[in-house]
């Protein structure tokens, strides 16, 4: 969904709206789908624009998974900031049904679990899934916007990705992260089976609830494919 860039106005993005990318990542991916059309003369090309992905076997959170344990909830900026979601298996549902689907080629596709989330649920939804009333800490985006440009430097010194930079900061400010399910849903004939609040199982290596046992949510990434 970063080649698209976020809604402007609050109502979801579709596959005929103007794409507006923000970062070079965003960028890099539409210039991607760019040159993948110069070559649908010769090969089936179906798009397809994943918002925020969870479950199983992600890492990218599980620091934000720890504070939870730790009793601290993090909360970056504006809680109720909107965004898109799809469970993994849904999206590889989808991605193998667009892929073998004859009326799919051509088209662009937004595979999300057609719900409008907040950041804020799911914060609360990792809280209760790890039986966790934790403090709630909140971090301005000046602040953020600092503790990104230190971390790209402390990154250059390793010599390695910083986990956290400024390009990623401009993504997580926006308000409306949001995508319609496919306009030609019928093409697809997907739906999700998985809903954000309902999607339990093992937590990440060293993650477990109070109690000892291993039931809360796989997981969520924060970055938009």
């Amino acid at each position: 969904m970063a080649a698209s860039g976020p809604s402007p106005d609050g109502k979801k993005v579709s596959e005929d709206t103007q794409a507006n990318p923000l970062t070079d990542y965003g960028r890099s991916k539409l210039e991607g789908e760019t040159i993948t059309r110069e070559y649908a003369d010769r090969l089936p090309i179906t798009i397809i624009r994943p918002p925020a992905v969870y479950g199983p076997r992600d890492t990218d959170i599980l620091l934000f998974f720890q504070c939870v344990k730790k009793g601290i909830l993090p909360i970056i900026g504006n809680p109720y900031r909107q965004l898109s979601l799809v469970y993994v298996k849904d999206l590889v549902r989808g991605i193998h049904t667009a892929a073998v689907s004859e009326r799919a080629v051509g088209e662009t596709y937004f595979l999300t679990d057609g719900a409008v989330h907040s950041w804020w649920e799911v914060a609360q939804a990792i809280a209760q899934s790890l039986d966790k009333r934790p403090f709630r800490l909140h971090v301005p985006f000046f602040l953020l916007d600092i503790i990104a440009h230190f971390t790209e430097v402390l990154a250059k010194f390793r010599d390695e990705p910083s986990t956290l930079n400024r390009q990623k900061v401009i993504d997580l400010k926006q308000q409306h992260w949001i995508a319609t399910i496919p306009r030609r849903q019928g093409i697809l004939a997907i739906a999700p089976n998985f809903r954000l609040k309902r999607v339990l199982g093992k937590p990440p290596v060293g993650i477990r609830k109070r109690d000892g046992s291993d039931a809360m949510l796989h997981s969520i990434f924060i970055y938009t494919l």
